[in-house]
């Protein structure tokens, strides 16, 4: 009857006149926009933060100074003086036959050393070390005074790890152990200048079924510069060794009446060791010498008195000036037994 009259159904006590307002929540229009907004911004120290994260990730750069003197005599009519053993000074304070003739060693050499070293762990599995070295030399022997500068930069060593929890590899790989070495040296005198690079990687890798096994390879190049003409020489070489264990528990019953179902057992182990290398090596005026080796190897644990091994070597040269090959061939035994 209250609605067919029109008149107002009056609020419960529980409800209030801005209940309806403050359950009320803001369109969708005003939440896009506000989200533009906060898109549209960029944050201007963003580059800042990223390199300030790298540099944390540098480790501390440790430094060694080293310098030393010495000096000689090629003989000395008495004892040197105090201050001489000491080092404090080049003057022996020896009287010779005629006077004071060995106050002049006959060698004296000055050498300085500097050493740097840091890292920089770029992420969990990859880690890079930096070294940086400089040595200057001087030599004086007869009057004769020879200068030398030896720098080594960059010298670097990539560290990677983790391999083996990669989608290809995790199924086959237990463990994987990768490292690139690269090292740059220059040295140079009154005579010549000589620059090296020298460039090594090395993967150690444990299978599944633990075998281990590692590849390694090596290439350096060094030129040298005499009299204006340029003298090189190269040498690469690739190694391949492959190791696994053969171990078991059997054993063996003795054809006596009182010993058929007897069974005697032990533990032997059976280590095997295969390694192979290849390496080519030529100069500016000879041809490439290349040298094959082959070295498998055995040993043989059937007991803590009884061990054995065998190994065999395997080597092939040629090339080289003459042209002639070589060929090496060794047979080693050994065979240990301890009462």
């Amino acid at each position: 009857g209250v609605q067919d009259l029109g008149v107002e159904r009056p609020r419960q006590a529980t409800e209030t006149p801005d209940k309806k307002e403050k359950d009320k929540k803001p369109g969708p229009e005003k939440t896009a926009e506000a989200d533009t907004a906060a898109a549209g911004r960029s944050d201007p120290f963003l580059a800042v933060k990223h390199l300030l994260r790298l540099i944390g990730k540098v480790d501390p750069v440790k430094t060694t100074i080293r310098m030393d003197h010495r000096s000689s005599y090629q003989r000395l009519h008495d004892r040197a003086c105090l201050a001489y053993q000491f080092g404090f000074t080049d003057d022996s304070s020896v009287f010779g036959k005629s006077g004071r003739e060995e106050n002049d060693p006959e060698r004296a050499s000055d050498n300085m050393m500097i050493d740097f070293r840091s890292g920089l762990a770029l992420t969990s599995n990859l880690d890079i070390d930096v070294k940086a070295n400089i040595n200057k030399r001087r030599d004086e022997f007869q009057g004769r005074v020879t200068e030398s500068d030896r720098l080594t930069w960059p010298s670097l060593n990539v560290s990677l790890s983790g391999l083996e929890k990669s989608r290809f590899l995790k199924r086959l790989i237990k463990q994987s152990d990768l490292r690139v070495g690269f090292e740059r040296k220059r040295i140079t005198d009154a005579r010549h200048e000589e620059t090296s690079y020298l460039l090594s990687p090395n993967w150690n890798l444990v299978w599944k079924n633990s075998l281990s096994t590692n590849v390694s390879f090596s290439y350096n190049y060094a030129t040298t510069i005499e009299n204006k003409q340029e003298l090189w020489t190269k040498v690469w070489s690739l190694n391949f060794n492959v190791r696994y264990n053969f171990e078991g528990s059997r054993g063996f019953g003795m054809p006596l009446p009182f010993f058929k179902k007897k069974k005697f057992k032990f533990k032997s182990t059976l280590a095997t060791d295969i390694s192979a290398g290849y390496s080519n090596s030529s100069r500016y005026n000879q041809p490439p010498s290349t040298t094959l080796s082959l070295a498998p190897r055995a040993s043989y644990r059937f007991s803590n008195k009884i061990k054995g091994s065998l190994s065999l070597n395997y080597n092939r040269t040629a090339g080289g000036i003459y042209g002639y090959v070589n060929h090496t061939v060794g047979v080693h035994i050994t065979a240990e037994v301890t009462f």
